[in-house]
């Protein structure tokens, strides 16, 4: 039996960590080009052996950037080897660890790693762990008896080692949400799995025969959100059609189902974007036809679209509010793992479903450049 007053119904992310193959170009480039602050280390310098970690945060979110520093680290190599760079842990805050693994296998969370505690001169950590898709886990984290900078191992980066205040300029302040890439058919698995750990409801779902996308591809989407909105994950699965689909590209790149990407919140994505751009981050490019189509509708003004269309921005409105969204190219080497920018005005609530053709249209140009589309 559920219990009503559980901590799970009420989750709240601590950090996404990621494995990647050079974690010391990886957290350069996150630091340089997304504006990032450095904040700890972890490796043999501070005692961790088999691999190294840097921690990097902007105002409400928390990463983890890690690769293997030895061949001992076979969970790394392994993940990388199969995957590229992705997302390996999203790690959840609980008050107590122990009480809610048992709550959450109880759920039908299925264990990796039972509770245990890391330890140093400035206290412990406790965590456990579930598994979650093919390669991906669940960590629940209690940092409440700690009073180091993150977690045993860390240690603080030296001043000479912080981004110089440039990199700064984006407002990235939050994540808003996590999307995950899965196969086709495990869209009730996997929404019923989170559902049943951590309560919540799905929010949208579009999931008939031809789903939502293009003229050529599309996907099936649904979207479960916790009831404190402390997460919201977006799950989405390739269809059949004529073409593969940025989803399909996905899963055989990334040779199994995992996090496709993660949406930052931010406060001003032009100014955010333009940042990004100088800092030399790649953004997908939309067909002239997309804004001209809004152009054409009349539900959003002109010198607004102009704007839109200078920085490469999607745009939806439900009554007053305002969505603004934009994507990442993959800044690994396969079509995988990308991260959304994204501003919510006036309260809007949603994804843009109007937004998701256009998507699709310029994902299939990048595709058909990779010779991963063949012509009709």
């Amino acid at each position: 039996m559920i219990r009503e007053d559980s901590e799970l119904d009420s989750p709240r992310i601590d950090h996404v960590e990621l494995f990647v193959g050079m974690a010391k170009m990886v957290t350069f480039w996150h630091t340089r080009a997304l504006g990032f602050r450095l904040a700890a280390y972890a490796g043999p310098e501070t005692g961790v052996h088999d691999r190294v970690s840097y921690l990097v945060e902007k105002n409400g979110i928390r990463l983890v950037i890690t690769s293997a520093a030895h061949p001992s680290a076979f969970d790394i190599l392994s993940f990388v080897d199969r995957h590229g760079n992705g997302v390996k842990h999203l790690a959840i805050e609980v008050d107590d660890v122990d009480a809610a693994f048992a709550e959450a296998t109880a759920r039908g969370g299925i264990p990796l790693r039972e509770p245990e505690t890391l330890r140093d001169e400035n206290g412990e950590v406790r965590q456990a762990r579930l598994k979650f898709l093919d390669s991906n886990e669940l960590s629940l984290v209690d940092r409440s008896e700690y009073e180091g900078l993150f977690a045993p191992g860390f240690q603080p980066m030296d001043e000479s080692d912080e981004p110089t205040e440039a990199t700064f300029g984006s407002s990235l302040s939050n994540i808003d949400h996590i999307a995950f890439g899965i196969y086709p058919n495990e869209m009730s698995r996997w929404t019923s799995y989170i559902t049943d750990l951590f309560g919540g409801t799905l929010i949208q779902k579009w999931d008939d025969d031809e789903g939502v996308g293009s003229e050529y591809s599309g996907m099936r989407l649904a979207v479960w959100r916790a009831a404190n909105h402390g997460i919201t994950g977006v799950f989405v699965e390739p269809v059949k059609s004529k073409r593969p689909s940025q989803v399909q590209e996905y899963l055989e790149a990334f040779h199994g189902s995992g996090v496709q990407h993660i949406a930052f919140a931010c406060d001003d994505i032009f100014e955010t974007v333009a940042t990004m751009r100088r800092n030399g981050v790649s953004f997908v490019s939309y067909p002239d036809t997309y804004y001209a189509n809004l152009r054409r509708r009349g539900h959003i003004p002109h010198d607004l679209v102009d704007r839109l269309e200078e920085h490469h921005i999607l745009c939806d409105r439900q009554g007053k509010a305002l969505l603004f969204q934009t994507f990442t190219k993959p800044f690994g080497d396969r079509p995988t793992f990308f991260y959304e920018i994204i501003q919510r005005r006036f309260s809007y609530e949603g994804f843009g479903q109007d937004n998701v053709r256009a998507l699709f249209e310029a994902i299939e140009q990048d595709q058909a450049r990779r010779a991963g589309l063949v012509s009709t």
